[in-house]
């Protein structure tokens, strides 16, 4: 008569081998897929049969058969790669949009009885930034308030003494929409009042902020 002994070694009731393999395969699938959510990866294990499988959390849920898992971990910083090459020189710009007018004079104005227009500068249309500078000449016998002023608004005011001069400086910046005359024009008080030595300039610029 055969006899038959059951054995005393414990039956394994882990994953079986051949299934890791497999398993680490479908995660290093899924790492670029919809599955890996950042740093996280989402499955499903079978509590029957040990089986895993990778899903992607937001579409899919695990059976009722299934215990839901999850695990990530963040690998080192890798170092940092070599200088790329120089790329080509880029093609030239465009011409910019700065141009200067000027309109100036060594000479001495006639006496400006009332406001006077010292220069007048012709401009196409653009946005400028103007300057002006002058030296006023008092031929009184006493000093007297002068004042010049801008056509596009600035104004600057001084006090000559008498027979001496001073120079009056002054700045502005303007927009026209069409073509246009900047002029500076200046006022004695009580006249025997010359202008010497003036510049006025305009400078388009591409815009003013």
């Amino acid at each position: 008569m055969t006899t038959f002994e059951r054995s005393s070694k414990p039956r394994s009731t882990g994953t079986p081998r051949w299934r890791l393999p497999l398993f680490a395969a479908a995660v290093l699938i899924v790492m670029g897929g919809s599955a890996y959510a950042g740093n996280t990866i989402d499955g499903c294990y079978n509590k029957g049969s040990g089986a895993l499988r990778v899903i992607d959390a937001t579409a899919t849920q695990c059976k009722s058969s299934e215990t839901p898992i999850s695990w990530n971990e963040v690998g080192l910083q890798g170092s940092v790669g070599p200088t790329g090459p120089q790329g080509p020189q880029g093609a030239a710009g465009a011409a910019g949009t700065s141009d200067a007018y000027v309109a100036k004079s060594r000479g001495a104005s006639g006496a400006l009885d009332g406001h006077v227009d010292i220069v007048a500068l012709n401009v196409p249309a653009g946005d400028y930034v103007i300057s002006a500078k002058t030296r006023l000449l008092n031929g009184h016998t006493d000093g007297q308030p002068v004042e010049c002023l801008l056509s596009t608004g600035d104004l600057s005011t001084g006090n000559v003494i008498a027979a001496g001069d001073l120079t009056i400086p002054l700045q502005d910046t303007v927009s026209f929409a069409a073509a246009s005359t900047v002029t500076l024009r200046c006022f004695g008080v009580y006249g025997a009042l010359y202008a010497a030595d003036w510049v006025l300039t305009a400078i388009r610029v591409g815009v003013l902020h």
